[in-house]
């Protein structure tokens, strides 16, 4: 049968307006890691109304396996699906192309440039030509005094595939900044072409952020703002803004921090409370870029053989566990005997009070006592018949199921001789709000026989489980579990029940926590919280999840101890700063309620029931309630059919 000519016709125009009109749409991958270009699911560009609560956390992509080590990264604006990378080994004029499964696919040569240390590379509308995009090289490192502070400008070539080299088309010398020998590893633009950089500052504390101010061609900068972003390394180590403006991300080696920016007010987003996102804490993690659709971001270590990682934005698992809120401080503690805590915990019979120890013979056998709401101090529990020679956490559970309370000390730290691997055991007092001297007992003092020596970390289930992990110094070296088992009256024999990598950037682990109705277990770091599920009480498999949750946290310096309140809705953590701080982080979710219910304590928030009448009064008659459907028939659908046939 012929065509109709008026359907070819129509058909035509369709494809026609089609082309002319150049409506492209992205596709999400719903298979793979990646907000790809792909053929499967019509989907927008991610945006900043998306939020930061559902980001994933970073999946590894690959290994970079040429062209060495990582300083910075962007996402190319032209060529969607590629990054570009630049390295600060000296000399190396070169900036890769990766594709998005980190393998190298090109180099391009800025023929006209020095490398002295390249340590980040922003993409964004050329500062000379905002029709179209360049590339922007920050040699700002400080490896010579001062840095050499200079920005390389190309615009962004049509074929970024195979090797190529390109001149320069603008450099931009900015050495006036830095009087004390300050040095950046940062560099952003935003939409209308605007250079700006943070200052690199220890723990993060009075980061500058600095703008590039161009006066009749004389190239200065301006200080925007002076902020703090808490972190337990000197930074910020990479930056980058989303090519909206909408969303800036500042990267430490064990922080991520997000701010919205709204109108391109960078001054208003920074005086905002940033969102912590989820990050593998790295010592060589010093870049980190939007993927060029915002639905993700990407960081890569800067190592020999850099790692390549990718956060989806909708790659959140809202299974693993609660929610925690970015915490508060509820108190500073200001007692002499706190000059070096390592293990908090709460206690089980008096659950609004706190126990703290110290470190070494300098804190002496003393467990001190303060109050959760305040950070206040209460009183000293002296322990006679023991010595400190390096306790570094502390637990409170029961010897067996259903039994009393016992505060346990871990004397398993390596200093004032060797690892004296001591449990150390006492019944929880009665009282704890008066200062006492309580003599040990032999008969609770256990040892354990570990091969590996120092262990900071303990925690003690609602059974009486004993559980420690052993200490590590490098980054991703797995951490073994322990569970100490009685094998006689005071040795405990440790049972390894599973392993799990260290993601952290400082030694550790630092402390441990078993929530009282065992549903989940934190892990502390002094640059991150993990959170463990836990389901019918198995630990192993728990630990066996590479998916652990890394929750929000303030880093602290020489934060050491982690505490979960007994109705499990909040923990604690406690720095050793020079002002100490007590700080508590809230369930956003809600948590599972606590199997475990002191019979002596009512929690004070938790009001008394009461009786709609008073007491011995009843009303003498009771108002009938009318039928909520007519007598006769039980139903709306009885009463339409009685209906239809009367």
């Amino acid at each position: 049968m012929a065509p109709n000519p008026l359907m070819v016709t129509a058909s035509l125009l369709l494809v026609s307006a089609a082309y002319i009109s150049g409506q492209r749409y992205l596709f999400r991958n719903t298979t793979g890691k990646h907000c790809d270009d792909v053929q499967e699911e019509k989907m927008p560009v991610c945006s900043a109304s998306d939020g930061v609560n559902k980001f994933g956390f970073p999946t590894k992509v690959d290994d970079v396996t040429s062209g060495g080590r990582i300083s910075g990264l962007a996402a190319s604006r032209r060529h969607a699906g590629y990054l570009y990378a630049v390295t600060d080994v000296a000399t190396v004029n070169v900036v890769r192309v990766l594709n998005l499964e980190g393998q190298v696919v090109g180099n391009i040569t800025i023929s006209n440039a020095t490398n002295v240390n390249w340590e980040d590379i922003a993409v964004g509308y050329c500062v000379f030509d905002n029709s179209t995009t360049c590339l922007y090289i920050l040699d700002g490192g400080n490896s010579t005094t001062p840095p050499v502070n200079i920005i390389y400008i190309a615009e962004e070539p049509d074929v970024i595939t195979g090797m190529q080299s390109v001149m320069r088309d603008m450099m931009i010398d900015f050495s006036d900044w830095n009087t004390d020998n300050c040095c950046t590893e940062t560099l952003f633009v935003d939409p209308e072409a605007n250079m700006y950089f943070f200052s690199r500052e220890p723990r993060g504390a009075h980061i500058g952020l600095y703008k590039l101010i161009n006066d009749e061609g004389i190239w200065g900068t301006q200080r925007e703002k002076v902020i703090t972003l808490p972190s337990t390394n000197t930074g910020p180590d990479g930056a980058d803004l989303s090519p909206s403006g909408e969303e800036l991300l500042v990267l430490f080696h064990d922080t991520v921090y997000h701010f919205h920016v709204t109108n391109n007010d960078l001054n208003a987003a920074l005086a905002d409370a940033p969102s912590l996102l989820p990050f593998v804490p790295d010592p060589s993690g010093t870049s980190i870029a939007w993927a060029s659709d915002t639905c993700g971001y990407y960081t890569s270590t800067e190592e020999d053989i850099p790692v390549l990682r990718f956060s989806d934005r909708n790659g959140a698992d809202a299974s693993r566990a609660a929610r925690f809120n970015f915490g508060k401080v509820v108190g500073q503690i200001d007692s002499p005997n706190f000059d070096d805590v390592t293990g908090i915990a709460f206690s089980k019979d008096h659950p609004d009070f706190i126990y703290a120890i110290n470190s070494g013979t300098a804190g002496g056998p003393l467990i001190n006592v303060f109050q959760a709401s305040n950070g206040y101090h209460i009183s000293v529990i002296v322990l006679n018949l023991v010595t400190n020679t390096d306790w570094q956490d502390i637990a409170v559970g029961p010897r067996t199921s259903g039994g009393h309370n016992y505060i346990y000390v871990l004397d398993g730290g390596e200093v004032n001789g060797s690892p004296a691997r001591t449990i150390i055991t006492l019944p929880e007092p009665d009282d704890i709000r008066d200062t006492q001297l309580i003599d040990v007992s032999a008969d609770d003092i256990f040892v354990y026989n570990m091969s590996v020596g120092v262990s900071h970390a303990l925690a003690v289930t609602s059974s009486g489980r004993i559980f420690i992990t052993d200490y590590q110094d490098t980054y991703e070296e797995p951490v073994t579990m322990y569970q100490l088992v009685n094998i006689d009256n005071q040795t405990l024999l440790p049972v390894e029940i599973g392993s799990f990598p260290h993601r952290s950037s400082q030694s550790g682990p630092e402390g441990l926590d078993v929530a009282s109705d065992d549903s989940f277990f934190l892990v502390k770091n002094s640059d991150g919280v993990l959170l463990f599920p836990v389901k019918d009480n198995d630990y192993s498999s728990a630990i066996a999840n590479v998916n652990i949750s890394r929750l929000p946290y303030v880093p602290e310096n020489n934060g050491y101890s982690v505490a979960i309140a007994p109705d499990c809705n909040s923990y604690y953590t406690l720095s050793n700063d020079q002002m100490q701080k007590l700080k508590r982080y809230d369930a956003v979710a809600e948590c599972p309620q606590s199997s475990y219910s002191p019979r002596r304590y009512s929690p004070r928030y938790r009001l008394r029931y009461r009786p709609r009448y008073p007491p011995r009064y009843r009303p003498r008659y009771r108002i009938p309630r009318p039928p909520r459907y007519p007598i006769l028939y039980k139903s709306p659908r009885e009463s339409r059919e009685r209906a239809r046939y009367e």
